[in-house]
């Protein structure tokens, strides 16, 4: 630069990068003679400029620990570039990275200037923990300084289901009879959110009673519904699972269900008879899961046979209290009255004919022979009598009578008999 008069002088540098740069400044200038004149006065300085570098500043979501809840966690890591207080622009070349569990997963070379930001997301939702290292891999020019890396880890928990039982729509323990039919359900909430693909879920239903037959029924599914009717027993209700990579595993808190031994039931049928009809007696019941029980009939407390349907007995006249019982099985308890019916059986009407030979009318004096005749069972204590005209006669009556008109009678004697009525006619 030329200047005539003394002053000041202005100088413009451009520093490309940050360093420290060694300036000198050389002044000549003459004495007030003319150029080229003689002597010349030489001044020279040297001054420092330093431009620091830039920095970076590395950030990243301060929240890190979730739930898993089907929805998608975004992990923002953000780059802010800033120069030296003063500096102007300085550009350089970056290159981001961002590793996450130890892969490289973004590589990202930005040519920035001033005061710039860069963001880089990463998008979870399935549970588990993520380790990310976000840091500048190298600067082209090397006007900034390099950070440290910025390690953040997000943990997405696993959810727990929730689960719940029921038994005839209530979730508590329940006894009931057998055979009642009981209704389960078992249903497990997953939170605001349908996963894919969701944890299996299985509901057991186990016979924890030593005595009672083994038992154990497995079902699967969310939800869960059948209705079974079970055996005598004490079952423990299980619904559970075994998780899955966003789940953990859990079962619901124990619920019992009780089935005590049922009552036996039944109806006996018959009619009442007169002697000599036989008697007729049927027996029914329709109690389930009774294999195993043996049902008496009994007639006046004496056995008559096992497990009946059907009977025909022949009995004599008189009262009958039948009666069916059990000693119970495996799911039911003994009964000692399941069934009764009384049965009359009537005193029968003796019956029987008489006849004459060879006729009921003859000439005299034609000899005639009169007798009577019975079919009448069970009458060995009946005592019959013949009488010819009120007088006793016995049977065949055989003889050759006067002229006149003879009235034969068959009758019995008063009394009483087992079997029949006393009937003072019973042919003539």
């Amino acid at each position: 630069y030329k200047r005539q008069l003394a002053g000041w002088f202005a100088f413009n540098i451009s520093a490309p990068q940050a360093g420290v740069y060694v300036i000198k400044i050389i002044e000549v200038y003459s004495n007030g003679s003319s150029p080229g004149s003689q002597p010349f006065i030489t001044n020279e300085t040297t001054l420092l400029l330093t431009i620091d570098k830039g920095t970076i500043t590395l950030t990243n979501d301060t929240f890190f620990n979730f739930t898993y809840d089907g929805h998608s966690i975004i992990m923002n890591f953000t780059a802010t570039l800033s120069p030296p207080t003063g500096g102007g622009n300085i550009h350089d070349v970056l290159n981001y990275t961002l590793f996450l569990n130890g892969s490289l997963i973004n590589s990202t070379t930005v040519a920035l200037g001033s005061s710039t930001s860069l963001t880089i997301r990463d998008v979870r939702a399935a549970a588990g923990t993520y380790v990310y290292e976000f840091n500048i891999s190298n600067t082209t020019e090397g006007n900034y300084t390099l950070p440290d890396t910025l390690v953040a880890v997000l943990t997405i928990s696993k959810a727990t289901p929730t689960l719940r039982v029921y038994i005839d729509e209530q979730p508590v323990n329940k006894t009931v009879k057998y055979p009642s039919q009981v209704s389960l359900k078992a249903n497990a909430s997953l939170g605001n959110v349908t996963p894919i693909p969701p944890p299996t879920f299985n509901l057991y239903v186990v016979n924890v009673t030593p005595s009672s037959p083994a038992i154990s029924l497995t079902y699967s599914g969310n939800p869960v519904e059948f209705q079974q009717t079970f055996g005598n027993g004490t079952y423990i209700i299980i619904y559970n699972t075994t998780g899955n990579a966003n789940y953990t595993s859990v079962e619901n808190a124990t619920i019992y269900l009780k089935v005590n031994k049922g009552t036996l039931s039944g109806s006996l049928a018959g009619s009442d008879v007169t002697y000599p009809t036989d008697v007729s007696i049927s027996f029914s019941e329709s109690n389930v899961g009774d294999s195993d029980v043996v049902y008496k009939l009994y007639r006046n407390d004496s056995w008559v046979t096992d497990n009946p349907s059907s009977i025909v007995e022949d009995l004599g006249a008189g009262v009958y209290v039948y009666v069916v019982n059990s000693t119970g099985g495996a799911n039911w308890t003994s009964n000692a009255s399941i069934a009764t019916l009384t049965i009359t059986v009537n005193k029968g009407v003796l019956g029987g004919t008489i006849s004459c030979s060879p006729s009921t009318t003859v000439a005299y004096p034609n000899q005639t022979s009169c007798s009577f005749s019975e079919s009448n069972v069970g009458d060995s204590d009946v005592v019959y009598k013949f009488y010819r005209n009120n007088v006793e006669v016995s049977s065949p009556d055989t003889l050759t009578l006067g002229a006149g008109v003879y009235t034969y009678l068959l009758n019995t004697t008063s009394g009483p008999f087992t079997n029949w009525t006393v009937n003072s006619s019973i042919a003539t």
